[in-house]
């Protein structure tokens, strides 16, 4: 083995450990920045994933590395958000407080209630004193 190949082993072996690391504190910041958000307690967390609040606080700070990925799954949707999202593979851009509220409220709605709201928000379009005119 040449010297050059170990260290391209030894660099992948880094960025992985580099991309595990980034992805991990990503999951705890937007963890702890969901769970604020909602006015969630880490008590709350926990019996909703079924955990002990300790370890609901080990996966905030980022003790444990390897969380179950249905825990992320079931962590995401107490957090209302996506499990990427929670996983720093997708971003939420910057929403008014307003937006971000009716997307919780639509999020919380199962597959008939989302329809209904479509067509609630559709019929709203149609009534121009609900509209924005163009100027």
């Amino acid at each position: 083995m040449n010297p050059s190949s170990k260290n391209n082993n030894s660099d992948n072996v880094n960025s992985k450990n580099a991309n595990s690391k980034n992805i991990n504190s990503l999951l705890c910041a937007r963890m702890k920045e969901r769970r604020t958000m909602l006015n969630l307690t880490l008590k709350q967390i926990a019996e909703a994933l079924h955990i002990t609040e300790a370890t609901a606080q080990r996966y905030e700070c980022g003790e444990i590395k390897n969380i179950p990925y249905e825990k992320i799954v079931m962590l995401a949707e107490i957090l209302q958000c996506s499990p990427p999202y929670l996983l720093g593979w997708e971003y939420l851009k910057d929403l008014p407080p307003e937006v971000e509220r009716i997307l919780n409220y639509y999020n919380q709605l199962n597959e008939d209630g989302k329809k209904e709201a479509e067509k609630q928000l559709d019929n709203l379009t149609l009534i121009p004193k609900y509209t924005e005119t163009d100027k």
